[in-house]
């Protein structure tokens, strides 16, 4: 598999990730366990999904637009900066769940294999 079809794939998954996270809060907290969402959670908690959601369906984005704007040369170097993005991606939730923010559950084991595949598809890729 290319480095620029690595891109896309990772491009496509942050765009549909973006979308439920903005658009599926209520879902996400009632599956997570957070107690209702009702009251002064609403705001908050939707504010920050939504302003999170939409920081990857911009990644998403950009992710999948980089391998038409530069040369696969190029393409090797700018992956440096995914790999940090997508680094800081992983550990992060990897620190929730270690402190109980997040369940540590089947679908957050998944999103962690995931994130860990993209860092060795990038880092593999670029070399």
């Amino acid at each position: 598999m290319s480095l620029s079809i690595i891109y896309r794939i990772y491009g496509i998954l942050n765009l549909l990730m973006g979308l439920v996270i903005f658009f599926g809060t209520p879902t996400m907290y009632s599956t997570n366990g957070w107690g209702e969402f009702a009251g002064a959670v609403v705001v908050p908690v939707t504010t920050m999904a939504e302003h999170y959601g939409s920081h990857v369906f911009v990644l998403g984005i950009i992710a999948f637009m980089v391998p038409s704007w530069i040369q696969d040369e190029q393409l090797k170097t700018a992956t440096k900066t995914f790999l940090i993005v997508q680094l800081v991606l992983t550990i992060i939730p990897i620190y929730h769940a270690a402190v109980s923010y997040i369940p540590f559950n089947v679908s957050f084991i998944i999103f962690t294999i995931v994130n860990l595949v993209f860092l060795g598809s990038f880092y593999i890729k670029s070399r």
